[in-house]
């Protein structure tokens, strides 16, 4: 089963949590991390992580891929715009993506 997760440059020290709670049950190369942000992939890629780390690109929702996702402004998702609506579609197409190359896929917020 995979299990992945969809993160901007904020959540970098969520999703390093995330992957040390999952390496102590010895899942964490299981783990997909996507995110849109070149800066979060060169952070995640510091942290020498024993799993994927992937570029988020669209395929379902192209359409509402917006360019304030791939800002690396710390706090820019989710504070009264429109782009954690769209992160939502955004999560949903990187399940679609990964569900399309693997029989068994689970979702996971970084920060639950």
């Amino acid at each position: 089963m995979k299990l992945i997760t969809f993160i901007n440059h904020a959540y970098i020290g969520i999703s390093h949590n995330l992957y040390l709670q999952l390496k102590r049950f010895n899942l964490h190369a299981d783990l997909i991390i996507y995110t849109p942000s070149d800066i979060a992939i060169d952070d995640l890629l510091k942290l020498n992580l024993e799993c994927e780390i992937k570029k988020y690109i669209p395929v379902l929702f192209n359409d509402y891929y917006n360019s304030n996702l791939h800002s690396d402004e710390l706090s820019k998702c989710g504070h009264g715009n429109n782009s954690y609506s769209t992160l939502q579609f955004l999560k949903h197409d990187c399940f679609y993506q990964t569900l399309e190359k693997n029989e068994y896929v689970c979702l996971l917020d970084a920060d639950v």
